[in-house]
């Protein structure tokens, strides 16, 4: 692969999985902890929802494997210039550790990840990045390291209690088999046209009920964390579904008297640390937007409008 083609290969990999206005190669951006500009292989540009996103890439195009150093330091420089998504590109490949250290890296606010030019071209796309509405609300999410955000798709009638706008699944596996390894999470929308009184209140206690039917040996445990750079106070629910052996770990998001976002992960019995992680991940990084003169039933075209680069159903 020469130069030409390998540019053209990491930028049809980074439009796959993040929205990019215009992408720029071999730019400086200046670093928050270092005080000096750093030299970025790739980075791409989003504007959404008002909101400035940055995805950089990393490129490694020599004839040794990408290591758990190369990883780390890419790691440092996606905080030092605040990169929403980071990228390392390898034509050659990289070590297991590398992709493990990727996958697990749980202080910073970065979607990292490891990819060969040859795994891009041979599978699906993995958007790491999905854009979801309902009514007047919408919401864009990043998903974890090494996860993706597949928006406009079906209800599988495994283990889902809603039909979801938004799937985060492992970007090795499809949805389908991640519900049946009970590795998945997703997230909805409750919109509030009518401003019905309680109805975060009124929300959790159908969930409730909806998984006590489902299982009665269900365990609950509520808690309050701050999220997101406002810091603000968010609610997080875990529920032990002792019969069923998973635990469903959700966020909730009260958009004052607008609606509710929720997003949650489920996981086996043995996975509960990295699926909590991967759902601070999330709570950390969404953001949302609301059109309270927006007909909810006429929306489409107006959230379409403002996100035009993956279309889902509201």
């Amino acid at each position: 692969m020469n130069w030409r083609d390998y540019e053209e290969a990491i930028y049809e990999i980074l439009r796959s999985r993040f929205p990019a206005n215009t992408a720029d190669f071999d730019v400086m951006l200046p670093g928050r902890f270092s005080k000096i500009d750093r030299q970025i292989d790739v980075a791409g540009y989003a504007t959404l929802m008002g909101t400035t996103m940055v995805a950089i890439v990393d490129c490694k195009c020599y004839s040794e494997k990408v290591d758990v150093k190369h990883v780390e330091t890419v790691i440092g420089m996606a905080a030092d210039v605040r990169a929403d998504i980071a990228l390392i590109v390898t034509t050659i490949g990289y070590s297991e550790a590398a992709k493990a250290r990727a996958l697990n890296e749980p202080n910073v606010r970065t979607h990292l990840d490891v990819v060969t030019t040859e795994e891009a071209s041979d599978g699906p796309q993995v958007p790491a990045v999905t854009f979801m509405y309902l009514g007047r609300i919408g919401a864009v999410a990043i998903a974890p390291s090494g996860w993706a955000a597949t928006s406009n798709v079906e209800d599988f009638g495994y283990i889902f209690p809603v039909p979801a706008l938004c799937y985060l699944h492992p970007s090795n596996i499809s949805i389908e088999e991640a519900a049946k390894s009970r590795r998945v999470g997703w997230c909805y929308i409750s919109d509030n046209p009518e401003g019905v009184p309680n109805q975060f209140e009124d929300l959790l206690k159908a969930q409730k009920d909806q998984a006590i039917e489902f299982d009665p040996s269900s365990k609950f445990e509520t808690w309050r964390e701050q999220v997101g750079d406002s810091k603000s106070s968010a609610f997080f629910r875990k529920i032990v579904h002792k019969n069923a052996a998973y635990t469903d770990f959700t966020f909730f998001a009260e958009l004052d008297e607008h609606g509710v976002f929720w997003a949650s992960m489920i996981c086996p019995f043995g996975g509960k640390d990295e699926a909590l992680d991967r759902l601070r991940f999330v709570a950390d990084r969404v953001s949302f937007a609301v059109a309270p003169h927006t007909n909810p039933t006429e929306s489409d075209a107006f959230w379409q409008d403002i996100f035009p680069w993956r279309k889902t159903d509201g």
